[in-house]
Formats: structure tokens, C-alpha cells, sequence
């Protein structure tokens, strides 16, 4: 496991429950959580993507809207 994959532990976030873990696909549109972290069971090329568009233990993420694809 390399430094990248322990930093970013698990892709589930916390929502208003600091308890309850969801991942992306679980948000409604107009929800907000704070990003726990990302599975260590991806690849670490899309495990590097994430982290480079800022999706990092701790930042905060709100669906806007939905892709169809």
C-alpha cells in the first residue's frame, strides 16, 4: 500500500450524522458531506485522479446535478 492509498483510507463520506458513511452515488441533489476518505480496493491511477480534483479527507462536496452517463 502506498502513501497515497493510506492517506486516502475509504471512499465513504460522513453526512450531517458523523456516524453514518455514504459514498458519492448515495447523495441527493442539493446534499453536502465532508469526504472521509477513498477505498484503498481502486486502482491508484483513479485513486490519484480523485485526490487531484480536490477530493480529499476533509473537503466538503455537494451534488449539483447528475450525469446521465
Amino acid at each position: 500500500m502506498n502513501a497515497l492509498s493510506r492517506k486516502l483510507s475509504s471512499r465513504t463520506m460522513s453526512g450531517p450524522d458523523p456516524h453514518a458513511h455514504r459514498t458519492l452515488a448515495d447523495l441527493g441533489r442539493g446534499d453536502r458531506a465532508i469526504i472521509a476518505g477513498v477505498r484503498t480496493d481502486i486502482a491508484p491511477d483513479v485513486a490519484r485522479r480523485l485526490f487531484d480534483l480536490g477530493f480529499t479527507p476533509g473537503s466538503e462536496v455537494a451534488l449539483l446535478r447528475r450525469s446521465p452517463l
